[in-house]
């Protein structure tokens, strides 16, 4: 047990000589400790604030993509009334197309019977013309002839 008390001896003379040498060290490892302390308690808040924007851009973005899904919704919805009003103006054009190619045949039989009318019309006028043209013949004859008697 002689090692120990000699220890002793040589970490005294030690202490005595480096004094300021070891209260430096000591001083340096407690400062070290508290700028590590210092540090982590930086970084600690750094990192919440930075979950905290992190947080806060999620939700952001959350809302966002709700509020795309809502007017995609809208969107989707428009589509279908505007496809329903197409059907409808589609079926309309149809209808109308229909009708147009009714009125055409009809326009294209009223015209062959107005045609038909007019060549009547025109035969009525070359009769009724070839019918004065004997009545004056006839008239002319009796004329002619005596035969006609005056006003009666």
């Amino acid at each position: 047990m002689s090692y120990l008390p000699q220890i002793k001896e040589e970490v005294d003379a030690f202490v005595k000589k480096n004094k300021t040498v070891i209260i430096a060290i000591v001083l340096c490892g407690i400062l070290a400790c508290f700028g590590a302390w210092l540090l982590c308690r930086y970084y600690d808040r750094s990192a919440a604030s930075d979950y905290r924007n992190v947080t806060d851009t999620v939700q952001q973005i959350e809302r966002d993509n709700q509020s795309a899904r809502s007017d995609i919704g809208h969107a989707a919805g428009s589509i279908e009334r505007a496809e329903k009003q197409l059907n409808r103006a589609t079926t309309a054009l149809d209808q109308a197309a229909g009708t147009a190619t009714k009125l055409q045949k009809s326009a294209a039989g009223n015209e062959t019977k107005l045609d038909e009318c007019q060549r009547l019309v025109d035969e009525g006028r070359r009769n009724i013309e070839e019918a004065k043209s004997i009545f004056a013949d006839v008239d002319q004859a009796n004329k002619s002839h005596g035969t006609q008697t005056g006003s009666h």
